[in-house]
């Protein structure tokens, strides 16, 4: 049987110069998303399926408000020298997810918000580049999953950190913030480049799942498959690269 659907997607961006060197601009885009054989195939049965047949395109709308300024130039050797610092607000509808079974499930929405910075400089011999997120908000919501985990005494909230319990979202969630650095010089008439890269992100907890089972609210979490519970982890990558 041949499904056949269609759905608009775009991308919307206004800037405003300030300065010679410093921009604002602001950026909307919308973009659907169809299920893969896959999620189409292993629709959810049973006692779950009634609200989450797949039968809705996913759709990703995302708001990002910025800062740009052009540091190049200020001092003499510097060649190339920008920073950005961005607000993100995404907010994904009808969100494809799978159980832990590989069963397709749609769930409401899925929400997430976040900064943003962004920096770099070369002088020609240094050169650098710098990358920090920090998520203020990665939920899940679905009023109506929330009360089909809890029907009696209807205990979950209709938004939970990462996923449901029992989802592959649920034990997908993401560290705090991550931080990107990237430092190098060039020798040898810049045919040598030596460098270092670091990578870090931070601890990733459910706090308020862990509250929730703190108030005996069992249902938050039915143990079948632990959540990922990243701890910080600091990655230093140095490198050498000879241009012969």
């Amino acid at each position: 049987k041949k499904n056949r659907a269609d759905a608009w997607s775009g991308l919307l961006v206004a800037s405003y110069q300030l300065t010679d060197r410093s921009r604002v601009y602001v950026r909307y885009g919308s973009m659907a998303r169809f299920p893969s054989i896959h999620e189409g195939a292993s629709e959810m049965r049973g006692i779950y399926a009634s609200n989450n047949k797949l039968d809705k395109p996913e759709r990703n709308e995302t708001w990002e408000v910025g800062y740009t300024y052009n540091f190049s130039g200020l001092l003499p050797s510097l060649r190339l020298a920008d920073a950005k610092i961005s607000y993100f607000d995404t907010t994904i509808h009808d969100f494809y997810d799978r159980t832990i079974l590989l069963q397709g499930i749609q769930f409401d929405r899925k929400l997430m918000r976040g900064i943003e910075l962004q920096g770099r400089a070369d002088t020609g011999r240094f050169y650098g580049n710098l990358g920090v997120t920090y998520l203020l908000q990665q939920d899940m919501c679905d009023k109506d999953y929330a009360v089909q985990l809890s029907p009696a005494r209807q205990r979950i909230p209709e938004c939970m950190p990462g996923g449901f319990t029992n989802t592959l979202s649920f034990i997908s969630l993401q560290p705090e913030y991550s931080l990107t650095l990237d430092l190098g010089t060039r020798l040898f008439n810049q045919k040598l480049d030596l460098g270092t890269r670091l990578r870090y992100h931070s601890r990733a907890e459910n706090d308020k799942m862990d509250s929730l089972l703190k108030a005996g609210v069992s249902e938050a979490y039915t143990g079948m498959i632990r959540p990922y519970y990243w701890d910080p982890v600091k990655l230093v990558d140095l490198y050498a690269e000879y241009q012969f």
